[in-house]
């Protein structure tokens, strides 16, 4: 679903690492088909094209992996304009049929892509939207909960099976 509130940004100064401030995806080329992810923590390759942890490319707006210019830093604008080449990050927006989970941080689209409103945060990643505390309470709250189930469950085949022993005792 589209994000209805931002989370917060960790500022790491590495040039490759890119956030989306507000609505959008950055699109991905997995070698057979185009995911998106908003897992912005890119490195550049030995080719000089801007990859995931991965290795799949990150694409422009015209589908193409985005390459970094050899003589100037790699620098991003905040509409994702990439300095030094005349290459745009593609943006697209949240679908409203939903995503599909592809794993490694990858997700697919059962719609054609639109153009996303978000802008983009160089130098930034989105940090996770879990709040620990609150996903160790439900934890350990859904493992009392396993516990006395499990003990109901044992109590029951334990009565079960004296009704049984009771039941051959008196045949």
């Amino acid at each position: 679903p589209p994000r209805s509130t931002l989370f917060p940004y960790t500022t790491l100064f590495r040039s490759t690492d890119l956030a989306i401030q507000g609505d959008g995806l950055f699109a991905v080329n997995t070698g057979t088909s185009i995911a998106y992810t908003r897992s912005g923590n890119f490195v550049i390759d030995a080719a000089g094209t801007l990859v995931t942890q991965n290795g799949e490319p990150v694409l422009d707006t015209a589908g193409k992996p985005i390459v970094a210019p050899k003589d100037k830093p790699f620098s991003v604008g905040p509409d994702g304009t990439v300095a030094g080449t005349d290459q745009r990050l593609a943006l697209v927006a949240w679908p409203a049929s939903g995503l599909t989970r592809l794993g490694k941080n990858l997700y697919a689209s059962p719609e054609s892509p639109t153009p996303a409103t978000g802008t983009v945060l160089q130098g930034s990643l989105e940090q996770s939207n879990v709040d620990m505390s609150v996903a160790m309470t439900d934890l350990i709250a859904i493992q009392q909960d396993f516990a006395l189930d499990s003990r109901a469950l044992s109590a029951q085949y334990d009565t079960t099976g004296t009704v049984s022993t009771l039941g051959v005792l008196k045949g």
